[in-house]
């Protein structure tokens, strides 16, 4: 049984690269990081090859972004999106110092912290 699916290649491709500019990766670095070549990311990021499953994992991980909006293109509605998911989206966090994928997840951390206390508390 053959599946009828077509894949947005280049949309998925435009998405990786939006996700590595926004963490402010040049694809050497990120291609490092990834532990593959930056042959192979700059091919997923033009569309030419689409990224095989374990590395969107891998990326999803690493750059907190959902593999349904790798794939898809969807975000799910403002309210339903983590309070980190939507910290990527402030200017200030795309303009401030590149963090490592363990300051990310701190700074996450501590910003949910900040958000629940601050919804408890009416503020």
């Amino acid at each position: 049984m053959q599946l009828e699916y077509e894949v947005d290649k280049k949309g998925i491709g435009s998405r990786l690269k939006e996700q590595r500019k926004r963490m402010r990766f040049k694809q050497e670095e990120l291609a490092q990081k990834m532990g593959v070549t930056e042959k192979y990311i700059s091919k997923l990021e033009s569309g030419v090859s689409q990224p095989s499953v374990p590395y969107l994992m891998k990326f999803s991980d690493f750059s907190g972004v959902s593999i349904d909006y790798l794939l898809r293109g969807k975000l799910p509605d403002n309210k339903e999106r983590k309070a980190s998911d939507r910290l990527y989206d402030s200017p200030e966090y795309q303009t401030g110092p590149r963090l490592s994928a363990h300051q990310r997840y701190i700074y996450d951390e501590v910003t949910k912290k900040l958000l629940s206390v601050l919804s408890e508390t009416d503020i």
